[in-house]
């Protein structure tokens, strides 16, 4: 899939292939349709984070506020296969 990631601190972001992961057995693999960079991307993007002690590790992809839709979904998902309007960040952080 592509992505843009961030692989420089403070430089321009990159445009890349990445490899889509298959969903964990409780979840689901999604589309993202558009996605926001917010302000907590911004501080990642400038290293602004270090002073809580988190330490981004790149390259990795930024923009947490997705619209998708749900493509594949696990047995245990507790999903359906359905076009959904926003995507929670928690979903990002194994919550």
């Amino acid at each position: 899939m592509r992505a843009t990631q961030l692989t420089h601190f403070r430089q321009l972001l990159e445009v890349t292939e990445v490899p889509v992961a298959a969903p964990r057995a409780d979840g689901a693999l999604v589309r993202v349709e558009a996605s926001g960079v917010c302000r907590s991307d911004g501080h990642f993007w400038n290293e602004d984070w270090t002073w809580m002690g988190l330490k981004l590790q790149l390259p990795t992809v930024l923009g947490h506020e997705v619209g998708r839709v749900i493509e594949e979904v696990a047995p245990d998902g507790g999903m359906r296969r359905e076009l959904v309007s926003a995507l929670e960040w928690e979903c990002f952080l194994g919550r």
